[in-house]
């Protein structure tokens, strides 16, 4: 306990301004950020003044509390990092399964237009089609998690779709290697759009 903590005496009523005054630089006077001058009068005033040196007990304490639930907090996410880490690399590896498996199953469905338009197979075809739709709906899901999908990445998204089911075209068309090459490359590209956009790092400025 400070000495002016148990000599103070009560101020008289014409001082209440300097309590003012006091009380707004105490703040300033807790961190140490007043000159040499102000800390004497300081000081002295709360010396006297029971009303200033309540004050600043208060200040000291609710200053001390933050400080304490600060270094608790640190404490709690340091304890927590590890596990956290942990977790986060599991949703990653998660991610990237469901970006294959939806990969895979959205060419299956691009497959099974081509055979339906090839055979005349409406059904096929309309079923194929619907579990495109449903293969692009995933990896929307999967993008939007990560981060807001803004409208250059829904661009982006779908025409890495619509050229990974294009590349399913040339790569089934038989006996024709450059075409099964162009189709191969196709599904590259696709596959990098797709990557891109689902994992793609968010923008400084978001």
């Amino acid at each position: 306990m400070n000495a002016y903590e148990n000599t103070t005496t009560p101020i008289a009523t014409a001082e209440y301004g300097s309590c003012a005054l006091v009380q707004d630089l105490l703040p300033l006077y807790l961190e140490g950020e007043v000159s040499a001058g102000s800390r004497d009068t300081i000081i002295e005033h709360l010396a006297r003044c029971e009303r200033c040196a309540a004050y600043l007990a208060g200040a000291q304490s609710v200053r001390g509390q933050l400080r304490r639930d600060r270094a608790e907090r640190a404490r709690a996410v340091a304890a927590d990092a590890p596990a956290l880490g942990v977790v986060h690399t599991g949703q990653s590896v998660l991610s990237v399964i469901a970006l294959l498996v939806l990969c895979g199953l959205g060419a299956l469905s691009a497959l099974m237009v081509w055979a339906g338009v090839d055979h005349g197979g409406p059904a096929l075809s309309l079923f194929g089609f619907g579990g495109g739709l449903t293969c692009f709906a995933g990896l929307a899901w999967l993008a939007q998690r990560r981060r807001h999908l803004t409208q250059p990445r829904w661009v982006l998204l779908l025409a890495s779709c619509c050229m990974g089911a294009l590349a399913t075209f040339f790569i089934v068309v038989p006996h024709d290697p450059a075409a099964l090459a162009i189709g191969l490359a196709l599904v590259l590209l696709a596959f990098a759009g797709v990557w891109s956009t689902v994992f793609q790092a968010p923008a400084a400025t978001e």
